[in-house]
């Protein structure tokens, strides 16, 4: 699915699909993002499981460090573990991975995904995450999260798409009126603002 240019690395039309995936009552589902910046972290707010994977000689293992998105990770995943550079990079994740929050410490997985090596040890420790999401009552407040994430989303589409249809002369109207002057007074932009929700 494309993000349509979304801050945070998913569209907004992404709960709303996985609510109607999780109805065939899959094992699992996959979410990817699109990338693996410090503000494509929204992903959080949707899964139930986040995973942030890494690779070796890609300066994941300097930018990681620098990264908010590692604050985000139950699990973190070393794909391609077979390559050099591994070792550097499992050292500057793995007091990262230490961390606990509310009882849950993130395990360090390493991976060979086109070999499957480290497959299995994966799901184990998804698995380990989903029930302690359940015996600790986080699985409650993540889907309640994720309710609230797909509300807002969906507002924000709506808005922009009732403000796209703003006819060019009610904006030329209100912002050619004598009686203000927008380039002075700032409380006058956001008066402007509220009269085109009005008219929205």
């Amino acid at each position: 699915l494309s993000n349509r240019g979304n801050a945070g690395g998913v569209g907004s039309s992404v709960v709303s699909i996985l609510r109607e995936v999780m109805s065939y009552s899959f094992d699992y589902i996959l979410i990817e993002t699109v990338g693996a910046g410090q503000s494509e972290v929204k992903i959080a707010s949707i899964a139930d499981t986040t995973l942030v994977v890494s690779v070796p000689n890609l300066g994941d293992d300097i930018q990681a460090v620098k990264s908010g998105i590692l604050e985000i990770a139950d699990i973190f995943v070393i794909n391609k573990a077979d390559l050099p550079g591994v070792d550097s990079l499992y050292t500057a994740l793995r007091e990262s991975a230490q961390k606990q929050v509310d009882g849950w410490t993130a395990p360090l997985c390493q991976t060979v995904a086109l070999e499957g090596l480290g497959i299995d040890a994966l799901l184990v420790e998804i698995d380990k995450h989903w029930q302690w999401l359940q015996q600790s009552g986080r699985l409650l407040e993540k889907r309640k999260f994720a309710a609230k994430f797909e509300i807002m989303e969906l507002s924000r589409v709506l808005l922009q798409k009732h403000l796209d249809k703003v006819p060019a002369e009610v904006l030329a109207r209100n912002l050619n009126r004598k009686d203000i002057n927008l380039l002075q007074r700032l409380d006058e932009v956001y008066a402007e603002i509220l009269n085109l929700f009005g008219e929205v």
